[in-house]
C-alpha cells in the first residue's frame, strides 16, 4: 500500500516568505537608491526638509562655485556671448543675475548635469556637471547660500516661480 503524507514538492512555506522578502527589499532598495539621486521636484522637495541653515552652504559655494561665479556672486562682466567660438561666461548669481528668475529644479539641473544639457540653440556653456563630485545635498546648500543673498523680493519672485505661480523668463534657459 502506498504511503500518503505531504508532497516533497520544494522549500516549506516559511523558506518561501523568506525569499519572497528578500526579493521585495533588493527591488525596494534599488528603487529608493535610484529615486534618492534623480533630481525630480519631488526629490528637491524631500532634500529641502533635510537643508541646513544657508550659511553653512557658503563653503560649499567657495570651493565649487566662486572660481566662476565670484566671491561675491559677481561673476563675469561679459557672460553671455552668443558664439560658439566664445564660450558664455559664468553669469552672475546675486540679484544683477538671472538665476533668481529661473525655478529650482532648473537650478538644480544646470549644477548637477551642467549648463551644455541647458543651453539655447548656439550657445556654448562651460559651465560643467557637479554630479558625483557633490552630493545633491552639498548642491542645495550651495543655492541656499545664494538665494539667502538675494534681496526678500527676489526671493519670494524666485520662489513663485520654482512654484508655478509666475512663469520662469523665457529669454533664458530651459528645463529640458
Amino acid at each position: 500500500m502506498p504511503v500518503v503524507g505531504p508532497k516533497k514538492t520544494g522549500p516549506n512555506r516559511a523558506v518561501r516568505l523568506i525569499i519572497a522578502l528578500a526579493v521585495f527589499g533588493a527591488i525596494l532598495g534599488a528603487f529608493v537608491h535610484y529615486w534618492d539621486k534623480s533630481p525630480t521636484a519631488v526629490s528637491i522637495a524631500r532634500n529641502a526638509a533635510k537643508r541646513v541653515p544657508p550659511s553653512e552652504g557658503k563653503d560649499v559655494y567657495d570651493e565649487f562655485c566662486a572660481y566662476c561665479h565670484g566671491f561675491n556672486l559677481d561673476g563675469k562682466s561679459e557672460w553671455f556671448n552668443k558664439t560658439d567660438k566664445d564660450p558664455a561666461q559664468s553669469p552672475r548669481m546675486d540679484d544683477q543675475g538671472i538665476a533668481w528668475r529661473m525655478p529650482d529644479t532648473l537650478l538644480f539641473s544646470i549644477t548637477k548635469n551642467g549648463g551644455q544639457k541647458h543651453a539655447l540653440p548656439g550657445i556654448k556653456s562651460e559651465m560643467p556637471a557637479f554630479e558625483g563630485v557633490v552630493s545633491d545635498k552639498e548642491i542645495n546648500m550651495a543655492l541656499d547660500y545664494i538665494k539667502s543673498r538675494w534681496p526678500e523680493d527676489l526671493r519670494a519672485h524666485q520662489k513663485a516661480v520654482s512654484k508655478g505661480k509666475k512663469p520662469a523668463d523665457p529669454r533664458h534657459l530651459e528645463l529640458k
